[in-house]
């Protein structure tokens, strides 16, 4: 069975309460799955990288508060890609594994 959800809290919400296995961003883990108490581990085969988009209404392309908040996003975003090279912990053989 698979399950799709819009937010990784709905699907730390979902694994703590039952025995679903997660897939996702190794920094979503360490900030939320964690405190759930869920363990964490790479994944035992290769996963695509997924396609992320900013969109926005033609309206707001000039304006200097959108425009520094975009360029805020791109530059948060690129950090969590490298902060995501971080190691995860081997997974202790109880909970559900995530990454």
């Amino acid at each position: 069975m698979s399950i799709g959800t819009f937010t990784y809290l709905a699907a730390a919400a979902i694994a703590s309460r039952s025995n679903a296995v997660v897939v996702g961003p190794a920094g979503i883990y360490q900030q939320a799955f964690h405190e759930k108490g869920l363990e964490g581990c790479p994944p035992p085969f290769p996963v695509d990288k997924l396609p992320m988009s900013l969109v926005w209404h033609e309206r707001w392309d000039d304006d200097p508060g959108s425009a520094w908040l975009r360029s805020l996003l791109v530059d948060v975003n690129g950090q969590l890609h490298r902060d995501a090279n971080v190691r995860l912990p081997a997974a202790s053989g109880r909970g559900t594994a995530v990454s």
